[in-house]
């Protein structure tokens, strides 16, 4: 009943027969893992001893196997010899092939020893009856898609059946080439074939998931950098949609949904219909192909539809091939992909988006009955308007012309008799007027001629005298102006003189006064000036005990320290 731990890196495991102390190991952390009948957890220095304790209590202990190296064995082998010539055994030094094989699948047993998860690509799937075939690959750094490193997987009937439950019985849903998976494997070396694959024995729900909708939100991010998002839905659509465009798997479910719809309606128009696979490495390439076909038609509308499916099934519409197709498309396109949980990218950048090729039809056909119905609405108003505007206008018309007629009477009546009226007294009056406009006319050039004579002698008298005037006061006022100015002259000279003598007096003064107290002479007689601080020491009383004082000397300056103070005068 003895039980033996070993510890690889970060890890203990435990095997024996440990079933009877499976609690207690439960207790310090441990896992057991059914495939390899062994107990792991995790290593530090506490479990460590706990483990060992416990080996030891019922006789067992550490397990001690030695670690492999792939080192050339020098130990010689006897290879015997059928020929005439061997004189005898011959000997070589190495490993045989098997003896390697045992010695690899010992080290991976021991650094693998137990179920790791692994992912990568889903590539080359085949699915037999009882087990399920696949490689999972992984894309070389720098390197074209095409170049990966591989492993070969299996999935044994027994593996199947349990992770089936976990997936509702959805597994082939997630089983697609091309599609990031997650497995928790075990690794196995086939030693008759000198190569690695790995059991699988289960497969992570929501890494599948994630990894497309991290793919799906990284195009869309780019998309809507780009500003793609925007392009198709900003397309004016046709007013009379009579021309649409289908794409989809031909034979679907899709497809005579969407036409029994639209014929239930009596729709007028034409269909033209791209048979597309909606599934597999194709559907982008045939998907792209097909919008294109359909732009050089010149439809109307585009609609995008198939039966719905899985979101691994959909992934394809998650491609930035057919994204950038369906933005760049001049045909407003409906994706009507079918998938009532998730919207693909094709369907977020798309003009509409419908949930059924049911509903897409519908779109379309209350498109036509709305534009339908504003026509008949506006005939309907056109013609109530109309018969209501020509009867009103019939009615004013009528009466208008009536009054214009008795108008138009009585004013030609009233103008002809206006005119005779003035006619005449313009006959009367207009030689009279003649007359008397000529004899005033004559009798106001007199006047003016007479005004002007006089107006012209009183104006030169005044000229004459005021020229005279100007001549007599001008040469009175250059003269007058010549006194004063000598005089202002004068006084200025004096003032000027005056104002430099008293500034000199007291330039003179404020010499004196700073030479009196600039200190030089008394320095050069001994005496000195004391200040603290930059300021002036003029009584003991301004100083302490321990004040530094700056003494200025003649020959430089000088820092003393207080040490005693004395007031009073000393001799």
């Amino acid at each position: 009943m003895a039980i033996y731990y070993r510890q690889v890196n970060h890890s203990i495991i435990i095997s024996g027969k440990t079933y009877p102390y499976k609690n207690r190991i439960k207790e310090l952390g441990g896992t057991f893992s059914g495939q390899d009948k062994v107990w792991t957890m995790m290593a530090n220095e506490q479990t460590l001893e706990a483990v060992a304790e416990l080996c030891k209590s019922v006789g067992g202990g550490p397990l001690k196997v030695p670690s492999p190296k792939f080192v050339a064995e020098k130990a010689p082998i006897k290879i015997e010899s059928n020929t005439p010539f061997d004189a005898g055994a011959q000997t070589v030094e190495g490993l045989s092939v098997k003896e390697l094989m045992d010695k690899v699948d010992l080290h991976i047993k021991q650094a693998f020893p137990r179920a790791v998860w692994v992912y990568g690509e889903i590539q080359s799937l085949n699915v037999r009856s009882g087990a399920v075939y696949l490689q999972i690959a992984d894309f070389k750094e720098n390197s074209s898609k095409s170049n990966t490193i591989t492993i070969n997987c299996t999935i044994w009937k027994q593996a199947i059946l349990a992770v089936e439950k976990r997936f509702n019985g959805k597994l082939a849903s997630v089983l697609q080439e091309g599609l990031k998976i997650r497995v928790l494997s075990q690794l196995n070396l086939f030693k008759d074939r000198a190569s690695l694959s790995l059991n699988i024995l289960d497969i992570d729900p929501s890494f599948t998931k994630g990894a497309l909708a991290l793919e799906r939100e990284k195009l869309l991010k780019d998309l809507r950098r780009r500003g793609l998002d925007r392009l198709n839905k900003s397309i004016i659509p046709h007013l009379f949609p009579l021309k649409i465009g289908l794409i989809s798997a031909s034979g679907s479910r899709a497809v005579s949904d969407f036409i029994d719809q639209l014929r239930s309606y009596h729709y007028p128009g034409n269909i033209l219909f791209m048979p597309t696979q909606m599934q597999g490495e194709n559907t982008i390439k045939a998907v792209c192909h097909a919008i294109q076909e359909l732009n050089l038609q010149s439809c109307d509308y585009i609609v995008l539809t198939r039966g719905g499916g899985s979101q691994a099934d959909l992934r394809w519409f998650d491609n930035k091939d057919i994204a950038e197709a369906i933005a760049h498309s001049k045909v407003p396109i409906i994706a009507a992909i079918g998938h009532h949980d998730d919207v693909c990218v094709a369907e977020e950048i798309a003009f509409r988006r419908e949930k059924t090729p049911t509903a897409a039809a519908d779109f379309i056909v209350s498109e036509i009955q709305s534009i339908i119905l504003r026509i008949d609405r506006s005939r309907q108003r056109i013609q109530e308007v109309s018969r209501l505007n020509l009867q009103r206008f019939a009615e004013h018309l009528e009466s208008q012309s009536k009054n214009i007629k008795l108008l138009l009477i009585k004013h030609l009546s009233d103008f002809f008799h206006h005119l005779q009226g003035l006619l005449a007294k313009l006959q009367q009056n207009s030689i009279q007027q003649l007359n008397r406009v000529f004899d005033t006319l004559n009798n106001h050039k007199l006047r003016i001629y007479h005004l002007a004579d006089r107006h012209y002698q009183v104006k030169q008298g005044k000229l004459q005298n005021l020229e005279n005037y100007v001549n007599r006061n001008s040469l009175q006022r250059i003269a007058n102006y010549n006194e004063s100015l000598n005089q202002k002259t004068y006084q200025l000279r004096q003032s000027t003189l005056s104002s430099l003598h008293k500034a000199e007096v007291e330039l003179n003064h404020k010499a004196s006064l700073v030479k009196s107290l600039d200190p030089s002479p008394w320095m050069s007689k001994g005496w000195t000036q004391i200040t603290k601080n930059k300021q002036r020491i003029k009584s003991i009383k301004d100083l302490k005990l321990s004040d530094t004082v700056h003494f200025r000397l003649k020959d430089g300056h000088a820092e003393l320290e207080v040490k005693h103070l004395v007031e009073g005068r000393q001799k």
